[in-house]
């Protein structure tokens, strides 16, 4: 079972699912070493570390786009869930 198949599988059962949440590529890569399956890209921590703001909609769908991209190819056989409401 792939890594994506075994998260959903552990969603649709209900599980709960840590995931520490990452802003860039290297701090998705130091959660992949920490032993981190899955990641979740927060708005919050992007925000935070982008602009020095809380996430109250500054930051649009391109820079999370474009967060994810740089992180997904960071860390290619990781499951990385985005925070994608704005």
């Amino acid at each position: 079972m792939t890594g994506s198949s075994r998260l959903r599988a552990s969603l649709a059962d209900g599980e709960s699912v840590l995931m520490p949440g990452v802003w860039d590529p290297l701090s998705a890569l130091l959660a992949g070493n920490a032993g981190f399956t899955t990641v979740f890209l927060s708005g919050f921590a992007l925000a935070g570390t982008l602009l020095g703001e809380p996430d109250i909609g500054i930051i649009g769908q391109a820079e999370m786009a474009d967060a994810a991209r740089r992180v997904c190819a960071a860390v290619p056989g990781m499951n990385v869930v985005v925070d994608a409401d704005t």
